[in-house]
C-alpha cells in the first residue's frame, strides 16, 4: 500500500531566488618579479583569498605543484589569466564552462598570456601572510620555478571568527527583478562528519558586505542534518592488484535563513561550523506559533494562519496590514482552504487529504519549529481510497 504524504511550510515570506555556488586591497611588491595582494570576499570569487602574479615571458602552460601561507599548505586554488578575468561583482560561471569543455573535448593544457594564481586564504585583518609557490612553466619539459611573496592583509574584513575552523560559501543571486529583503532561503552544504559535533550548536550563517566588508550574523535555522558511511566493497585493476578505496564518509545539512538580496543583484552569505564548543545562538524571531496541534495558529509581522483542528490544512488566513478581512470557506468537505493533494476515481466521490480525522481516517504527524520557518510533515492513507 503506498501512503500519501502532504507537508506544508509556513516561513517569513515567499521566495524567488536562484541559488549559484577578490575586492581591493593594498598590494605589496615581494621582489621583481611577482605581486601580491590579500582580497576580501567579492561575489565572483566569494571566500577570503590572495592573488599572486605570475611573470611569464611568453604564453605558457603553467602548473602550480606546491603552494604554501606562512608554512601551510594550500589546497584551494584557481589559475586565472588577466587577459580574461571574471567581474568581481557577478557569480563566476567560467569554472563550470571550463568542466564541459573538458568533458567534449581532449583537455588541451591551457596556455596562459597574463596568469595570476587566486588561493583560498582564510586571513586576519592586520596579519603579514608569506605565500610560497612552486611552479612549472611551459609543460612537462619547462622550467620550474619558485615565487615568494610577502603581503600585510586589509585592515577591516578578515575572517569572521578563528573559534569557526571551516567555512563554506554561498552566493545568492536575485533573477525576477525585485529588491528582496529576509526571503527564506533553503541551502544544502556537503562536508566531513567529522568537523562537525552537533549541528543545532556549530552552524553559523553571517552576511557579508562586499561595500562596507561588514559582517553580521543572522538567524538560521538548521532543517536536517545526515551522515553517509559504509563499507566499500574491493575493487582490483585489470592485473588483480587491490586498487585504493575511493569512498570517502560523509554529511549533508539543509539550512533555512532569511536573506537579503538586491534586485538583480548577488549577495555572500557564508556557513561557518567545525566548533565543539559552541553554544546555542541567540535568534531573534517574529515567527510565533501558538494552540494545540494539529490546530495551531502561525503567525508573524505580515500575517497570521489558523491551521483545521483535525487535519492541520490551511483554514484560515489573515492579513495583518488588513485585519478586518479573514479568508475562510468553511462550506464543502471539512471548511478548509487548503484540500489537496486529492484524487478523483469515478464513480467513487472525490477524496482529499482535507477529509483526514483522528479515528475516522487516521494519519501520521511531524511539526518542525524555529526561528525561520515551520513545517508540518504529514502522511497517511488517502480517504475513501484504500488504494493510496
Amino acid at each position: 500500500m503506498c501512503s500519501c504524504t502532504n507537508r506544508i511550510e509556513y516561513s517569513l515570506r515567499n521566495l524567488c531566488l536562484g541559488f549559484i555556488l577578490l575586492a581591493t586591497a593594498a598590494s605589496t611588491r615581494a621582489d621583481a618579479n611577482s605581486e601580491l595582494a590579500i582580497h576580501v570576499p567579492t561575489i565572483a570569487h566569494p571566500y577570503y583569498h590572495f592573488v599572486l602574479d605570475i611573470p611569464i615571458d611568453h604564453p605558457s602552460q603553467v602548473n602550480v605543484e606546491k603552494l604554501s601561507a606562512n608554512g601551510q599548505n594550500i589546497r584551494s586554488f584557481v589559475l586565472e589569466d588577466k587577459t580574461d578575468l571574471p567581474n568581481p561583482d557577478q557569480p563566476n560561471r567560467k569554472k563550470r564552462l571550463a568542466i564541459y569543455e573538458a568533458v567534449i573535448s581532449n583537455r588541451p593544457e591551457k596556455t596562459y598570456e597574463s596568469p595570476q594564481l587566486v588561493g583560498r586564504l582564510d586571513w586576519q585583518a592586520g596579519k603579514t601572510y608569506s605565500i610560497e609557490a612552486d611552479l612549472l612553466i611551459g609543460g612537462k619539459e619547462g622550467k620550474q620555478i619558485q615565487l615568494k611573496a610577502e603581503a600585510k592583509a586589509p585592515s577591516k574584513g578578515g575572517y569572521w571568527n578563528p573559534d569557526w575552523k571551516h567555512y563554506q560559501s554561498v552566493v545568492l543571486t536575485e533573477t525576477a527583478g525585485i529588491d528582496r529583503e529576509s526571503e527564506p532561503v533553503h541551502v544544502t552544504l556537503i562536508l566531513y562528519p567529522d568537523q562537525v559535533s552537533d549541528p543545532d550548536k556549530e552552524f553559523r550563517v553571517v552576511r557579508y558586505d562586499t561595500e562596507s566588508r561588514s559582517q553580521q550574523e543572522i538567524r538560521r535555522q538548521v532543517l536536517d542534518y545526515s551522515v553517509v558511511d559504509r563499507e566499500e566493497p574491493p575493487m582490483y585493476n585489470e592485473k588483480g592488484e587491490l586498487k585504493p578505496k575511493t569512498f570517502l564518509p560523509s554529511s549533508s545539512v539543509t539550512l533555512a535563513f532569511p536573506a537579503d538580496v538586491p534586485a538583480k543583484g548577488s549577495s555572500i552569505y557564508l556557513v561557518f561550523y567545525g566548533t565543539p564548543d559552541a553554544s546555542l545562538p541567540e535568534q531573534k524571531s517574529d515567527l510565533v506559533v501558538n494552540g494545540t496541534r494539529p490546530g495551531v495558529v502561525v503567525e508573524n509581522e505580515y500575517y497570521q494562519l489558523k491551521l483545521h483542528d483535525l487535519t492541520g490544512m490551511l483554514d484560515e488566513v489573515v492579513l495583518k496590514s488588513k485585519p478586518d478581512l479573514t479568508f475562510v470557506h468553511k462550506k464543502e468537505t471539512n471548511g478548509a482552504i487548503q484540500w489537496n493533494p486529492g484524487c478523483y476515481a469515478p464513480p467513487r466521490a472525490w477524496a482529499h487529504l482535507s477529509d483526514w480525522e483522528p479515528g475516522k481516517y487516521d494519519y501520521e504527524y511531524e511539526e518542525t519549529h524555529g526561528p525561520v520557518e515551520y513545517q508540518t510533515h504529514r502522511w497517511g492513507q488517502m480517504p475513501l481510497m484504500p488504494e493510496l
